[in-house]
């Protein structure tokens, strides 16, 4: 993990996956487990936003019970102490990173749920895709209550811009028979000397 500090909400949840994790006789506490311990915390950003959106922790639990089923009738011995899996550890890892980059010094269950947004190979990714989990919007929804604006929103409106004056030049390039790199720069140029 980075320096960034984990704030007393994300220890918690941190806790509450270790918690689920022993509870559902997992030998580690996977991704889907932060997922859990993130929703039942029930004060932190990240919390409140999962339940503004319908992810109810009795929910999220029926559903990886499904996905991974607990035999209660056989006997499983578990290791003392739980260690968070290694996408777990991959998760936590990018949420400082996406602390830091938000220029955060800290690591809030707001930039746990933004890396579970942004981890497309974790199975909470997978947990919250199968269960329709609306992601624009919840990312949206972090970003509105952290008062900040979404890198990703601003790569997207940046490939936009981008794409428009890309088609503006092929346009130029094709009437005035000119090459490409050159009527992007002439579009380029006149953009960005009048924004």
């Amino acid at each position: 993990m980075t320096e960034t500090k984990l704030t007393p909400r994300s220890h918690k949840v941190i806790e509450l996956a270790l918690r689920e994790a022993r509870s559902m006789k997992s030998k580690y506490a996977r991704t889907e487990h932060l997922l859990l311990g993130l929703s039942k915390e029930g004060s932190g950003i990240g919390s409140q936003v999962l339940k503004a959106h319908g992810v109810q922790f009795q929910r999220l639990k029926a559903e990886i019970e499904r996905i991974h089923p607990i035999n209660h009738m056989e006997e499983i011995s578990l290791p003392d102490f739980l260690e968070l899996a290694p996408a777990s550890k991959r998760i936590l890892d990018l949420a400082g990173k996406n602390a830091k980059h938000l220029k955060d010094n800290y690591i809030g269950t707001e930039h746990i749920l933004i890396a579970i947004l942004d981890s497309t190979f974790s199975s909470s990714y997978l947990i919250l895709e199968k269960m329709g989990a609306p992601f624009s919007d919840i990312r949206k929804d972090v970003f509105l209550l952290l008062g900040k604006r979404d890198p990703q929103i601003d790569i997207s409106d940046e490939r936009e811009r981008y794409s428009a004056w890309l088609e503006e030049a092929m346009d130029i390039a094709y009437h005035k028979g000119i090459d490409i790199a050159s009527a992007f720069t002439q579009v380029a140029v006149r953009n960005m000397n009048n924004g």
